[in-house]
């Protein structure tokens, strides 16, 4: 910025130069008033932000922060940005809006507790909302649900209602009230709307109505999961409850399950069109908006949520407000919206029809002793019992944990259970009866359950065994066992008539993983959709006009705490301002440079790329767009320049490696990461990693107050590594490889298995071994250097030897994970006699004991006596040429014996 010879003087909103050193002491006592005043001016330079929405849709002109739930992480509390305008419900209902969509799920993760003083009630009173209030019924026997309302009067005078659904509940009993009515899809008949939903929509329905009063009224209705399908069903009644009053329902719910069952595909489409005002958001890669199955539907229209773009900046938008949520590893959205379907297409095989769910069915099995065993079930009452029990405590003293120390037992109980479903697919050797190994193992799962875990599921045997026969086709891969073989041909690596419980594991398949099924159900998640969905309008132009401070005056009196808003409305504000200078100084002082930190702290709103930022008509030195707690965070710096300030040198040394700089000459007070920094020197084997000086604080955070002095902070490049490993042989312990103990690496996590990935510690039979473990640099000086390879990962840039020959060597977070295959060496062979007398001109025979089939000898004979046998033998012949001793070696298996020999 221009050369100045005072201060800049925030608090004034008029361009002032003021000469000389001395300051108006009556300006600095009314340091606060013209504070004041200069914050009124930065909001009022702010422009309107221009519409992201369609024109039928009116600009947001609330913005503020909301505190919500988070189910990822469950009971955190999140907070996100929201935006807001009354207008918005004086447009068509049946206009998508996706800003109203983003509300509307924002108040859904805030309305979760069971009283108008929780988070729900404080965002609704935060959209100017009064009357709020909180319903949720205690009596368990009572089909409704939980519901935050609020109401407010609009401009043209009519009344809005607020209404949002709970669907996550901190309260056992609004759990207990939930689940089993998930699962009541039937009344007296299989037809028309879910039975249990609808019943909790009638009986919420008339207090609902009510919250309106007299005259004209709007309602905004907003829901989630099973909340959503109440919330539907609730804004499909409500026009024949209201009338005339009514003036337009505004309905926004998501990852609705179904809830009608038209009758041909003209109701299909009459449920759409006269309930446009319903705006369904579903996730297709989400089983329970494709459930209840049979061609039930929503009323309204659906909205795809997961779609490519959303997906692109999914990680991205859940960091921002503050999620612990992370994308699968494996997320896939087709691969996912086909796991789902799959899991469906099974459901589907067990209850084709929605009479088929709730009719009672009625099987004869016969038993191991002959008997015949009459087993009755009713999916519909046995799955709200299940669920009812689980959620209402059957887990609740249980010790799960238990379960792995009595894995043979688990095993043992499941193989039973996977040979059932395998019987049905006619997998096993004589047709054996599966409902016999249901049965079974229906029984043995309750009693293991309760003996080993303390878990009662609440369910008789015949229940348990028609749930365990309904899930088995969904968790139960048949096909898990089967593979290609290199010439094409179908082979089963596993034997589906063994009687071993161990390759139960192999028929398991992840369908249901919990992370695959709830991951796009999230709160998080969905929000963070939606936030691609309904994009925030972007800041405008700020232009900031300030007087120059003076030198001398304390920095204490200049605006280090700058609190400050614009467009501020019955919400809060969106833009909050905060300034400090950067320095250490207690007074400023002349021929110095000085640096202003302005942080603008937005809400509902996002930084353009091009967004001008000025003070006194110029742009900032630097700038930096972050995100905290759903707010937009936008830092700049603008620099000062005091007088004609004194310079200082600056010294670069790069010590033993590479080449150092040139000193440099740099102004008073230089904050030295606002220059131009030197360029890094190179050394063979090292890598340079950063400038510190003699108070070991790295370049970019010193202040240039004196002359200063750098020295380089060097990495030496560990790209080659040498390990020594003694090859074992068959019937030996094999030992550790060893590295040179000079070297600033070691090893870890030793291990050798064999193909099977047992554990060896005598080599038995000479066969593949496997030999793995870990390198870890033992000191900050030295790494191993890495480069990004192939899919993104990071791959050694070096190589590792094990007794001279390269093995592989895979990065890992800075370690080196090495594998080396190799086949043991034979064992060790030794003579039947060490030492034999013979007679001259005789031969005597010694045997090699422990010698490898087939291989070869080499012997090293002298003048006294000589090995007369061929190089293959087991059992050698020593021929007695001079009187005298001498000593014969015999290398057998790589390894040189000696026999003593006597000539007589």
């Amino acid at each position: 910025m221009r050369n100045y010879n005072s201060d800049i003087d925030i608090n004034n909103v008029n361009i002032k130069y003021r000469k000389g050193n001395n300051r108006d002491m009556k300006a600095v006592r009314s340091s606060k008033t013209a504070l004041a005043v200069m914050l009124i001016v930065l909001a009022a330079m702010l422009a309107v932000p221009a519409s992201v929405f369609a024109d039928e849709i009116p600009e947001a002109d609330q913005f503020g922060q909301v505190d919500i739930y988070s189910t990822s992480s469950a009971g955190a509390v999140l907070k996100d940005s929201y935006r807001f305008s009354d207008k918005w419900f004086t447009v068509d209902p049946a206009e998508e809006n996706t800003g109203l969509a983003l509300l509307s799920m924002q108040l859904v993760s805030a309305a979760v507790d069971n009283d108008a003083d929780g988070l729900g009630g404080d965002f609704l009173c935060k959209l100017g909302f009064d009357d709020i209030g909180y319903y949720g019924d205690p009596d368990l026997a009572v089909k409704d649900c939980n519901y935050t309302y609020g109401t407010k009067k609009l401009d043209d005078g009519t009344t809005l209602v607020a209404v949002a659904i709970q669907s996550y509940a901190f309260d056992k009993n609004g759990k207990m009230k939930g689940w089993p009515q998930n699962f009541e899809v039937n009344g007296d008949t299989a037809e028309g709307e879910h039975y249990a939903l609808r019943k909790a929509a009638e009986a919420v329905l008339p207090e609902i109505a009510a919250l309106a009063g007299e005259g004209d009224v709007r309602y905004w209705i907003t829901g989630q999961s099973r909340g959503g399908a109440i919330a539907g069903l609730i804004a499909a009644k409500l026009p024949a409850e209201l009338g005339t009053r009514n003036k337009g329902i505004y309905a926004y719910t998501f990852e609705s399950p179904n809830v009608a069952q038209p009758k041909d595909e003209a109701e299909r489409e009459r449920f759409r069109e006269d309930y446009r005002y319903i705006h369904n958001y579903i996730c297709s890669d989400d089983l329970v908006p494709i459930i209840p199955p049979w061609g039930m539907v929503r009323y309204g229209v659906d909205h795809e949520l997961d779609t490519d773009e959303a997906n692109a900046s999914l990680q991205s938008e859940l960091d921002k407000i503050g999620s612990s949520a992370e994308i699968p590893e494996d997320y896939d959205r087709e691969k996912y919206r086909e796991k789902v379907e799959n899991i469906l297409k099974a459901l589907l095989g067990r209850i084709p029809s929605r009479k088929d769910y709730s009719m009672d069915h009625t099987e004869t099995i016969r038993l191991a002793d002959g008997t015949e065993k009459v087993v009755t079930y009713n999916y519909q009452i046995l799955l709200g019992k299940l669920l009812a029990n689980v959620f209402g405590g059957a887990l609740d003293e249980a010790d799960i944990d238990k379960v792995s120390d009595y894995l043979t037992e688990a095993f043992a109980v499941l193989e039973k259970y996977v040979r059932g479903y395998l019987a049905e697919c006619r997998m096993l050797d004589g047709d054996p009866d599966p409902m016999l190994f249901y049965w079974e193992a229906a029984c043995e799962v309750k009693t293991f359950l309760k003996e080993k875990a303390n878990v009662d599921l609440g369910l008789t045997d015949e229940e348990l065994y028609a749930v365990l026969k309904l899930a088995a086709p969904v968790i139960i891969n048949k096909d898990a066992g089967k593979t290609v073989d290199d010439g094409g041909n179908e082979v089963v690596y596993y034997d589906p008539n063994s009687s071993d419980a161990m390759p139960v594991l192999a028929y398991f398949t992840p369908v249901l993983s919990l992370q695959s099924i709830l991951f796009s159900h999230h709160f998080d998640t969905l929000i963070a959709r939606l936030h691609t969905l309904a994009p925030a309008p972007a800041m405008s132009e700020l232009d900031l006009e300030v007087e120059a401070p003076k030198v001398s005056d304390p920095v204490t009196k200049m605006p280090r705490k700058i609190k400050a808003s614009a467009s501020e409305s019955a919400s809060g504000t969106w833009l909050t301002v905060s300034a400090e200078w950067d320095t250490a100084d207690k007074t400023l002082k002349d021929k110095n440079i000085y640096y202003l930190n302005v942080t603008f702290t937005a809400a509902g709103h996002y930084v353009p790329d091009d967004l001008k930022i000025r003070i006194n008509g110029e742009e900032p030195i630097a700038r930096e767009v972050t995100y905290k707690d759903g707010m937009t965070v936008l830092g700049a710096v603008w620099k000062y320049t005091l007088g004609e300030p004194k310079k200082y040198v600056v010294t670069y040394d790069a010590g033993e490696h590479g080449e150092s700089p040139d000193q440099v000459e740099i102004e008073a007070g230089t904050i030295l990461r606002y220059t131009e920094k030197p360029a890094d020197p190179v050394a063979a084997g090292y890598r340079f990693v950063e400038w510190r000086d003699l108070d070991d604080r790295k370049w970019e955070e010193v202040a240039v107050t004196a002359n200063k002095y750098f020295n380089a902070v060097w990495v030496q490049q560990i790209d080659k590594v040498k390990v020594n490993f003694t090859i074992p042989r068959v019937g030996e312990k094999w030992t550790e490889p060893v590295v040179d103990p000079k070297a600033p690496y070691r090893m870890y996590e030793v291990s050798l298995v064999n193909k099977s990935y047992e554990d060896v510690t005598v080599v038995k039979k000479k066969e593949k071994l496997e030999l793995t473990f870990y390198l870890r640099m033992i000191t900050d000086e030295a790494e191993f250097p890495a480069e990004m390879g192939e899919y993104d990962r990071l791959e050694y840039k070096g190589t590792v030897t094990i007794n001279g020959k390269k093995v592989e060597a895979e990065y890992d977070e800075g370690s080196l994970a090495v594998t080396y295959k190799f086949t043991p060496l034979p064992a060790k062979p030794k003579l039947s006699k060490k030492s034999i007398t013979v007679k001259k001109g005789k031969t005597k025979a010694v045997k090699i004991i422990g010698k490898e089939k087939g291989s070869k000898n080499t012997y090293k004979n002298t003048k006294k006596a000589k090995i007369v046998s061929k190089k293959n033998a087991s059992t050698i012949k020593v021929k007695g040429l001079r009187k005298g001793t001498t000593t014969l070696k015999i290398k057998s298996n790589g390894v040189w014996l000696k026999l003593k020999v006597k000539v007589k």
